[in-house]
């Protein structure tokens, strides 16, 4: 996971260098359009500063991220956990009737 952000960093780091605008103004930029859509924000950095599909769509899906972050990792974990009784049970155990016609 740490490469993964070490990626990611970079690939930010990069994206503001080629067009000299930090992350915020970007972020700025994307609240400023009023477009909540992650494919139209990241249409619009395509044709406002000339960006690749993939930088736009890593600069859209960042700044989402950055004004509704992710739920903690110990969040995801209880709620996986929490399956109904008739789902975790095999079917031959008795508690799902079958039909006998």
């Amino acid at each position: 996971m740490a490469d993964l952000q070490t990626a990611i960093a970079n690939q930010i780091r990069n994206i503001e260098a080629k067009i000299g605008k930090s992350f915020k103004v970007l972020c700025r930029m994307i609240a400023e359009s009023g477009l909540t859509k992650i494919g139209e924000q990241r249409s619009m950095l395509i044709d406002r500063l000339g960006l690749g599909y993939g930088d736009a769509n890593l600069v859209a899906l960042k700044a989402k991220e950055a004004v509704t972050p992710a739920p903690a990792a110990a969040d995801l974990s209880r709620r996986s956990m929490v399956v109904p009784r008739r789902l975790c049970a095999p079917c031959t155990s008795g508690c799902v009737r079958r039909s006998t016609s």
